[in-house]
């Protein structure tokens, strides 16, 4: 994987550069490591993961108001470029589509706790 030299000051950068970030970790010698470094090595992804939960959400919902999958990408749906891209079947991908404007107009309060990183849509703490 090419990492970026700069991240660019937009959304989709800010992103990259935390992938980039992330991407040092992969030779770390985890049995050098405290209990106390793999315990937060494993909370903070998770916190992480109900972050990027949000995000995704709340991007869907504008990426299907505005028909980008069709206009711009030429899919036939958001949500079979979604279940492209995230390499899942119809089912789940249809279904991340389908929740994501229920989860960001209709059920706000479950959001603010995943945006701070407290929990995860698929595992509520």
């Amino acid at each position: 994987m090419e990492l970026p030299s700069t991240t660019p000051l937009t959304p989709a950068g800010v992103v990259a550069g935390a992938r980039a970030e992330l991407h040092c970790l992969g030779e770390v010698l985890w049995a050098a490591k405290t209990p106390g470094e793999l315990i937060g090595t494993v909370e903070e992804p998770e916190a992480l993961r109900a972050q990027l939960a949000a995000l995704e959400a709340s991007v869907l919902v504008e990426v299907e108001a505005r028909k980008v999958a069709k206009t711009h990408l030429s899919w036939g749906s958001t949500s079979d470029w979604f279940t492209h891209l995230a390499g899942t079947h119809r089912g789940p991908g249809h279904r991340a589509v389908r929740q994501a404007p229920v989860l960001v107009t209709e059920l706000p309060v479950l959001m603010r706790p995943w945006r701070r990183g407290r929990s995860h849509p698929s595992r509520p703490r």
